[in-house]
């Protein structure tokens, strides 16, 4: 309605008298009134309204959101150093996911405004919650180093209203991420925005990589290039550990071969298991105790009891130690301890490869 009202007004109804007993049944006249109608339209008129009310709507937005923290923090304030903590608790339940969908829907328009509609080009992948497809719109495109971006539609109906929800606290996180290291990392995916078409469903726009890490498995990847990944990996972890945050989701199926890069420990954990995958090296195998499991709930179980894969054939003991130094001693190290372990390992790699081969 914001929109278009000042629309309909710059189409003025004496415009349309003259036409009132045509026959529109002829494309000529159809034609003819088109023609007439787009010479008598006030362009600048139509830009303004739009940027009027897209600016309305967005201070709108902005002053709900600041009601909303302006609300929480009172009640925050209120109940610092007193006895009520259950109160405070199921204050804070019941305001920040209304602050969350505030922001996530504030940034959208910001979005919107600033670069436009996203336009999706060919389909790239299916994901579990959606589908990932080439981004045609050059204005998002100009955000990117190399020129290209993709879109992943998110469709509510997809997902579980915890799903939902955790979704919008990912994409701030993403940002803000992406803010506190100066707007980019070299072994981090960057996140350039999202757009939100209706309720129900976001576009969010990311960098474009070539492949994910099972695919290029599957297509074969020498030892050292897994090395590699996987260094790049733990640097994309201790950025994102040494800014306060802990990723939560680490399988091969989200690193992207230009490395896509939060509690700590299960990240360590499942550092262990990225680590046995690649060095198995299939991107078809998972490890015999863990062929059962489906949900990330089963997966945290088992790490809490404990249970670990059996050792790869092939697998020297260094890297065998390290595998295990994630799984069994996860509560102490961090991803800096794993880093200098990889590096001895990868020097080792290097020093059996030709020189034309290290790369």
């Amino acid at each position: 309605t914001g929109i278009s009202d000042p629309l309909s007004r710059v189409l003025s109804p004496q415009d349309l008298e003259s036409y009132h007993e045509v026959d529109v049944s002829k494309k000529s006249i159809r034609r003819n009134i088109c023609e007439t109608l787009l010479a008598v339209i006030d362009f600048n008129g139509v830009v303004d309204s739009v940027l009027a009310a897209c600016a309305g709507r967005l201070l709108e937005m902005h002053e709900k959101f600041q009601n909303a923290l302006s609300s929480f923090n009172s009640l925050q304030e209120a109940f610092t150093n007193s006895f009520v903590s259950l109160q405070l608790e199921s204050f804070r339940v019941q305001f920040t996911p209304q602050i969350r969908k505030l922001t996530v829907e504030g940034m959208a328009l910001q979005y919107l405004q600033t670069f436009g509609p996203v336009e999706r080009g060919s389909l790239v992948a299916k994901t579990r919650h959606g589908a990932i497809y080439d981004c045609i719109s050059e204005s998002w495109c100009s955000s990117s180093p190399t020129g290209q971006c993709v879109v992943k539609v998110i469709e509510k109906r997809n997902l579980s209203e915890a799903a939902w929800s955790q979704n919008a606290v990912d994409l701030v996180n993403m940002m803000d991420i992406n803010l506190r290291l100066n707007g980019s990392h070299p072994n981090l995916l960057r996140l350039y925005g999202w757009i939100l078409p209706d309720p129900d469903t976001v576009h969010v726009v990311m960098e474009k990589a070539e492949r994910n890490l099972l695919r290029a498995l599957q297509q074969g990847l020498p030892l050292i290039i897994r090395i590699n990944i996987a260094l790049d990996v733990a640097e994309g972890l201790k950025a994102i550990h040494d800014i306060g945050y802990i990723y939560e989701d680490l399988k091969p199926g989200n690193i992207l071969r230009e490395s896509h890069l939060s509690y700590h420990s299960y990240d360590i954990y499942a550092f262990g298991m990225l680590l046995w995958v690649l060095f198995e090296g299939s991107g078809t195998t998972r490890p015999e105790v863990y062929q059962n499991m489906e949900t990330t709930e089963e997966m945290r179980e088992a790490v809490e009891k404990g249970i670990l894969p059996k050792r790869l054939p092939r697998v020297n003991d260094a890297c065998w130690n390290l595998m295990m130094m994630c799984w069994k001693n996860r509560e102490s190290i961090k991803m800096e301890n794993v880093i200098c372990e990889l590096n001895p390992i990868r020097r080792s790699c290097l020093d059996t490869l030709m020189p034309s081969d290290r790369r």
